[in-house]
């Protein structure tokens, strides 16, 4: 029931101008099931499909109306979260996260990771999913069941110490 990627796209374009414009702020969040493959491989893939359908479904629970969720990948979501600051998409990140890992699905316990990157100037498309997707990679990289943000200089977790980004 939720968007796919072609429609985040456009949203994604929209909100964009917004900010050109207006200099209106958004974050992206991108959140991806852990370990997915693996409930796949073991329970089969109308299994699979049920437990994305969980995900979509606590995802959409937990953001606002407002806010924009789209299927992404195989089990990626990403969430555009218009006028929201960093800290806040930080926060809204956590909670999902918690929200997912505190809820058994379909007699699984998932847990997922998330990495979060809000808009700067001279910002596309591309380079906003790409901040995300680094932060992201960086929640998986060192454990997983857990929010990474990129602010453009640093990439830390949510509620961990900040460590500076490598070239």
């Amino acid at each position: 029931g939720l968007s796919n990627r072609r429609a985040m796209d456009d949203a994604l374009r929209s909100l964009l101008a917004m900010y050109q414009r207006y200099e209106q702020p958004f974050a992206l969040a991108i959140f991806d099931i852990d370990r997915f493959k693996q409930i796949n491989d073991a329970n089969g893939h109308v299994y699979g499909d049920r437990v994305l359908q969980n995900v979509a479904a606590l995802l959409a629970e937990g953001v606002r109306e407002s806010d924009a969720i789209s299927r992404f990948g195989g089990e990626e979501f990403v969430v555009l979260l218009p006028q929201t600051e960093l800290k806040e998409a930080a926060a809204l990140a956590e909670r999902l996260r918690e929200s997912i890992e505190n809820t058994v699905m379909v007699d699984v316990k998932l847990t997922v990771s998330g990495g979060i990157a809000i808009v700067e100037d001279g910002d596309d498309a591309e380079s906003l999913l790409t901040r995300s997707d680094e932060a992201l990679y960086h929640a998986k990289s060192t454990g997983r069941n857990r929010i990474a943000v990129n602010d453009g200089q640093d990439i830390y977790i949510v509620g961990e110490t900040r460590c500076a980004i490598e070239s």
